[in-house]
C-alpha cells in the first residue's frame, strides 16, 4: 500500500500575506537585466530612477545600496509608452 501523503498545512494566520499584494511569482530584476529587458542601459535606467519618468523600483538598504524592478512594473511601463503611429507620440 503507497502512503498517502497530506497537503501541506497553510502558514499561521499572522503570516498570511493579504490578497491586495502583488503575487509572490512576478520575477524580480537587478538593473543589469531589467535594462536588458527594456533594451536600455544600466545608466539610463539608473538616471530615470534620480529625474524621474522611468519604470517603479523597490529599493532595498540603507543607501539603496539593492535596486529591483517587477516585471510586470516594466511592462506596465513599456506599454504606457507603446503608440500607434508617430503623430500619436508628438500629440502628448
Amino acid at each position: 500500500m503507497i502512503p498517502l501523503k497530506r497537503p501541506p498545512a497553510p502558514p499561521p494566520r499572522s503570516l498570511r500575506l493579504p490578497s491586495s499584494l502583488p503575487s509572490s511569482t512576478d520575477p524580480l530584476l537587478n538593473t543589469k537585466e531589467a535594462a536588458h529587458y527594456v533594451r536600455m542601459s544600466p545608466q539610463t535606467l539608473a538616471k530615470y530612477r534620480v529625474l524621474g519618468g522611468g519604470p517603479p523600483f523597490i529599493q532595498f538598504g540603507n543607501r539603496g545600496s539593492r535596486i529591483l524592478y517587477r516585471l510586470s512594473a516594466l511592462d506596465t511601463w513599456l506599454a504606457a509608452r507603446t503608440y500607434p503611429h508617430t503623430a500619436a507620440y508628438k500629440s502628448k
